[in-house]
């Protein structure tokens, strides 16, 4: 499953026209609020319901922390082996089957990268993946199926022996699967699906791109005009070989200021396993952070909304209001029931408490 962590591009709500999503509150079900206070950086949550784990990452301090949800309650857990020596390239993750959690990190003395899963109450390290390699995305199949994408051109997969580097028609940044045989990448604008012997690209809609928006008055350096926009995909994720979701933006850049970009449509795909479909959304929130599919079900976390596609329909749901401001979403997992477990933090994007919801 892509973790989508946020991203320094700040980008506007001005969208396409569409259908719109339509507005609910939502069933929120509050589970926890607490630290850490600080440049918590990442946030990834992953579970199953009744098992459940999350993570974030300060880093001011490069220090990592780990909660773990028995059932009932969120409680605070010791740095677990694959985070001690780890740096924010780190993925978390379950496998598709059994829902095992595994952690994909570089380390920061050496700067190799491990696959590690819990046994029990012990982390299994795998044989470290060849130097250089790198962690930008990570789907765990089973123990004898797990694919590593490097960020840098590096693809490679672990057949329950040894890691074996892979070539795709793309580098690969984002990885998702729902089976052995349902494997799906993404990088640079382009899809692939893994046919269990080769990356094979796919094509989505043709997506007609509007003008760039109205140039507006130059800020710190910046140029405040702006390329024409272009389509970023951020998003993927599987919940069977014909649920596929491919998610992002329709993006216009600072002529200046690559980090500085104006939203001007949403860029949502699903593959029903004969073909893509562009599914118009209406995004409320400020940018894509997660998305997240299973059971017939699908969710978008963009800023301080979910949007959830449920009986061929959006809905937009805010994150209940606290006292000290509205919550900003930085992940989503799915759970059994259709329900999801939404990581999100108070305050800011970055600093401030950590809040994890379910919701339905």
């Amino acid at each position: 499953m892509l973790k989508i962590t946020a991203s320094a591009v700040v980008l506007a709500t001005a969208l396409l026209p569409g259908p719109a999503s339509a507005a609910g509150p939502g069933d929120w079900r509050p589970t926890y609020r607490g630290g850490p206070v600080g440049d918590t950086s990442l946030r990834q949550i992953t579970g199953t319901g009744d098992r459940a784990w999350a993570i974030s990452y300060d880093g001011g301090v490069s220090t990592w922390s780990m909660m773990t949800w028995n059932g009932k309650a969120w409680k605070k857990a010791a740095v677990p082996p694959p985070l001690k020596d780890a740096d924010a390239d780190t993925v978390l993750t379950r496998a598709v089957s059994g829902g095992t959690p595994w952690i994909v990190a570089q380390e920061w003395t050496g700067r190799r990268v491990r696959a590690w899963r819990l046994e029990g109450t012990a982390w299994r390290a795998l044989p470290a993946l060849p130097a250089g390699h790198g962690v930008a995305d990570a789907v765990v199949v089973s123990a004898r199926d797990v694919w590593v994408a490097g960020g840098n051109g590096r693809l490679s997969h672990w057949d329950g022996t040894s890691w074996r580097r892979v070539p795709a028609p793309r580098r690969v940044d984002r990885l998702t699967a729902a089976g052995p045989d349902a494997v799906w990448a993404m990088g640079g604008g382009t899809v692939m699906r893994w046919d269990g012997r080769r990356w094979a690209a796919q094509a989505l809609p043709k997506i007609g791109l509007p003008a760039a928006p109205a140039p507006r008055k130059p800020e710190y350096g910046c140029a405040g005009v702006f390329n024409a926009p272009r389509m970023e995909l951020t998003g993927l994720a599987a919940a069977s070989a014909a649920d596929v979701w491919v998610a992002g933006a329709l993006v216009s850049r600072d002529r200046k200021c690559e980090g500085v970009a104006t939203g001007v449509g949403d860029a949502v795909f699903h593959w029903d396993g004969r073909r893509w479909k562009r599914m118009r959304v209406a995004l409320k929130g400020a940018e894509l952070d997660a998305v997240e599919a299973a059971g017939g079900r699908a969710w978008l976390a963009a800023g301080r909304y979910v949007h959830e596609y449920r009986g061929g329909k959006w809905r937009a749901a805010a994150l209940p209001r606290q006292p000290d401001g509205r919550p900003w979403v930085s992940d989503l997992a799915s759970m059994p029931g259709g329900r999801v477990w939404v990581y999100a933090s108070v305050s800011s994007e970055s600093e401030g408490d950590n809040l994890i919801y379910q919701f339905s």
